[in-house]
């Protein structure tokens, strides 16, 4: 039987209290044996960058809730800046297509269910504080938006606590901002101009308003704490790391990320037992220096020794089990090896050798659209069917990259988007190698699994997206290691498609689409050494290179008497008649104004040589027919074949088929033909 699937939607997801809720949502959720997907940009909301943005939150196009029993959603983090754009896009999509439960956390989502942090405990204390430790009466408030309940939540708790301590918060000291950085640097300035009247103190309800409060006051020369003692409120990595650090609250950032997923179980589950979202460890102030108190270094250390682990590189083992650092990853220089990459099959075998640099992990993938390497491509949002370019299992049961990476040679690997990734669906799942055997009904995965959804794009214009699978017993893994590693991809992905079309340009024949010469020449001798490559590490195998040369008949004659335009027609025939022939699974080229090559490498018999010029001549006729011109184009044939070890090059079997060809053209002439 298999588990239950429940999806994330979230945004910024190496933010510290984005990474808060998904670890305990990942805890709660393997206690129930739940599998999690998360589905997230990996930028926040107010990205400066607005091409780039727009193209990390196409992400959320992906989703078919049909894929899940239920749904939970940050809406606070997609909101910065007061811009409730993106949640009301959101929030249209879950009405159209959502049949499934929702859990909201800590702001409401239209009308579902929204579970709040328990807060209280915190919010009283930051105000006792600021009032009985230093004394403090004219105080603002600093809170986030209105009518978000979070926001509304602690400015409640705020002014019952100072009430009780005989401190009545006039509505003209009580600030709206949004959370995040830019509202205390308004506030700040508002207070420099004398719009807004100089207070003992501010409470702020979040530290990145706090932080962007203190460090702009200080930057106006109003002193903090001495002028202005500011209190934040979550105890972030950046309250301890800033230069004046500051005050805040400590308390248990993720524990609404179980009680979510406590509400969505009752939901989904209406009889099952409860497993108690429990506190996760001791809520205390953080004792700063800009409410005058003096720092608490220890609680700095640790917030820098989280930071770093993260972020720097470390050389115990214990740290290289966990994962590769940031200047780790700088220092491997897999973004100079990803772009200098010759072609679209070695860029995505170096992507898949490197991904390495994610673990631990379960497994990779990479899925692209369909049309991500075309010149003009139908639009900037996803195709209908995508393709599953790379499968990397950390285990590598099966070693090599043609076990992992679907292109080329090894073929392609298409699904429909309505999957999002074909281990969702067992049948589709079987055809990865080391899968075959699966069961249908059952789970693929002996434990849980978090997959976490990313977008590959270009500005504005999608790729495709990139999945990471781990166990729900590790921890999240979407920091910015691997946000960085993302945006490698997509320059890399970029490249390789302008190289791609470049190399097209230069190695294709504009009229026709075929190879040219040069394309031909290159095409062969890589598909020659990957034969060769085979060949040698299985030496039971015969591999033969049949070479087909087409000779149109009268071209010149065509173009003198009827013009050029029924000679362009007839070439164009002629290719059609190859293409058809050949069906992609041999190289053809128009290799001067009327003559064409074909070459196959496999293990090719005479017969089969001689089948395939049959077929073209079959084909050529039906060609004709479909066109209904008042000319019949026709062409004359030759082939050959050798084997793979004594064809060092392609020009030997070519000559021995062109020998062929005039023999045909002759019989031609004389009413006979091969």
């Amino acid at each position: 039987m298999k588990r239950k699937k429940i999806a994330l939607l979230t945004i910024s997801p190496d933010d510290e209290t984005t990474t808060y809720i998904m670890n305990r949502v990942f805890s709660q959720c393997n206690a129930y044996g739940y599998d999690v997907v998360v589905v997230s940009p990996m930028v926040h909301s107010s990205h400066f960058f607005k091409d780039y943005l727009e193209g990390e939150l196409r992400i959320y196009d992906i989703i078919n809730f049909d894929l899940f029993d239920g749904v939970l959603i940050t809406p606070i983090p997609m909101q910065e800046e007061q811009n409730t754009e993106l949640v009301d896009r959101l929030l249209e999509k879950f009405k159209k297509e959502c049949h499934v439960p929702v859990v909201a956390l800590d702001s409401p989502f239209g009308d579902y269910d929204v579970v709040y942090s328990n807060e209280e405990s915190g919010i009283k204390t930051i105000a006792t504080h600021i009032i009985k430790k230093h004394g403090c009466r004219n105080i603002a408030i600093l809170t986030g938006p209105k009518q978000v309940g979070d926001a509304e939540n602690r400015l409640e708790i705020l002014r019952k606590c100072l009430k009780d301590n005989g401190i009545v918060i006039d509505d003209s000291r009580i600030v709206y901002g949004d959370f995040w950085y830019l509202s205390g640097e308004k506030l700040a300035m508002d207070i420099v101009s004398g719009a807004f009247d100089r207070p003992e103190a501010i409470i702020c309800t979040s530290d990145h308003m706090a932080i962007g409060l203190t460090n702009a006051l200080i930057n106006c020369g109003i002193g903090v704490p001495e002028d202005i003692k500011v209190i934040g409120y979550g105890g972030t990595m950046e309250a301890a790391m800033n230069y004046t650090p500051v005050t805040t609250y400590e308390y248990d950032r993720g524990y609404n990320g179980a009680a979510a997923v406590n509400r969505l179980v009752r939901m989904i589950e209406p009889d099952r037992e409860l497993i108690e979202a429990k506190i996760a460890g001791d809520e205390n102030i953080c004792y700063g220096v800009t409410c005058g108190c003096m720092e608490n270094s220890t609680k700095i250390r640790r917030k820098l020794r989280e930071y770093l682990r993260s972020s720097d590189y470390e050389s115990n083992e214990e740290a290289h089990q966990q994962g590769v650092s940031m200047s780790a990853l700088s220092n491997s220089y897999i973004s100079e090896s990803f772009t200098s990459m010759e072609s679209v099959d070695a860029c995505l075998k170096k992507i898949y050798e490197s991904v390495y640099l994610l673990k631990p992990y379960t497994c990779f993938y990479m899925c692209l659209n369909t049309d991500w390497l075309e010149a003009n491509r139908g639009s900037n949002k996803y195709t209908k069917h995508m393709n599953m370019v790379i499968y990397s299992d950390m285990d590598k049961k099966l070693h090599g990259y043609e076990n992992h990476v679907f292109w080329g040679t090894n073929g392609v690997m298409q699904f429909d988007i309505s999957k999002m990734l074909p281990i969702f669906d067992n049948e589709l799942a079987r055809c990865i190698p080391g899968l075959e055997d699966i069961s249908l009904e059952d789970d693929i995965f002996d434990k849980p699994q978090v997959y976490y959804f990313t977008p590959l794009h270009y500005g504005n214009v999608s790729m495709g997206y990139a999945v990471l699978q781990n166990d729900l017993t590790e921890p999240a893994r979407l920091n910015p290691i691997y946000g960085t590693y993302i945006r490698y991809l997509n320059n890399a992905l970029e490249m390789s498609r302008a190289k791609n079309l470049i190399l097209k340009m230069s190695e294709h024949d504009q009229m026709t689409g075929l190879y040219n010469r040069r394309g031909l020449e290159r095409a062969f001798m890589d598909w020659r050494q990957d034969a060769l490559s085979v060949l040698k590490n299985h030496p039971d195998k015969e591999y033969n290179v049949v070479a087909l040369v087409i000779d149109m008949n009268n071209l010149k004659l065509l173009n003198d008497t009827k013009g050029h335009e029924a000679g362009d027609e007839g070439i164009n025939a002629i290719a059609k008649a190859i293409q058809m022939t050949v069906m992609g699974r041999e190289i053809s080229a128009r290799c001067g104004g009327d003559e064409f090559y074909v070459l196959g490498i496999g293990r090719y018999r005479e017969e089969d040589a001689s089948d395939m010029a049959r077929a073209f001549k079959d084909n050529l006729i039906k060609v004709n027919q479909a066109m209904g011109g008042q000319y019949e184009y026709s062409a004359a044939i030759g082939y050959a074949i050798m084997p793979l070890i004594q064809c060092d090059d392609y020009h030997m079997v070519i000559d021995e088929a062109d020998v062929m060809m005039y023999v045909d053209k002759k019989a031609s002439k004389k009413g006979r033909s091969v």
